[in-house]
């Protein structure tokens, strides 16, 4: 099984992401991609109080009309700070993977990511496949690190940062996010917290 993983904070999870996705999916032909929200990221904080279940289920939500995406709740699970390595050494184990797995990362980690926990081992289990968002300097990197594949995707212009701003403004996040996912954050009042007070 050629399986991608795509990992992240999915606070919330919006179509840029979805977009990235399929893109690589269908470039690389794999199998399967497994969104697994983060726990505890260990490069930078949850912006936000969303709980763990409210970001789980908004990725459900989001990715359960296609049969090429599944949700993973590897990382709430098992706890603690969500290291990519102990994450592909759980997923290889589960699913009883030999062959490398793809790891999606955006182009703004590529120039840290020999920081990251068990980088050398990481490197060995997981083709890293690099998506550039406009702006993003990954191309630099790409002779320093002959390991990852990098591909193109089509730009796009939505962060959940933006997201969650034009929540909190109350402004429309229609086509922003999945209609189930713009209809959970309202159901919720996810986000919404500085307008309630």
């Amino acid at each position: 099984m050629k399986l991608g993983i795509l990992g992240g904070s999915f606070n919330p999870i919006h179509t840029g992401h979805l977009l990235i996705a399929e893109h690589v999916r269908d470039h690389l032909k794999l199998d399967q991609i497994d969104f697994i929200p983060a726990k505890i990221p260990p490069h930078k904080d949850l912006a936000s109080d969303t709980s763990d279940e409210d970001r789980f289920n908004m990725v459900q939500l989001a990715v359960e009309d296609n049969p090429y995406f599944k949700a993973s709740r590897t990382e709430i699970e098992r706890g603690g700070i969500s290291y990519t390595i102990d994450t592909i050494h759980q997923t290889m184990r589960d699913r009883d993977i030999e062959d490398k797995v793809y790891l999606i990362i955006g182009g703004d980690l590529i120039k840290d990511i020999y920081k990251w926990k068990g980088y050398q081992e990481l490197i060995t289990l997981a083709q890293i496949v690099v998506v550039s968002r406009e702006g993003d300097l990954a191309e630099n990197y790409l002779p320093d690190y002959p390991f990852i594949q990098s591909v193109e995707t089509v730009p796009f212009y939505v962060t959940s940062t933006l997201v969650r701003e034009r929540v909190m403004e109350g402004k429309s996040i229609k086509y922003l996010v999945p209609e189930q996912v713009e209809n959970y954050i309202y159901l919720h009042h996810l986000y919404q917290r500085e307008l309630l007070t």
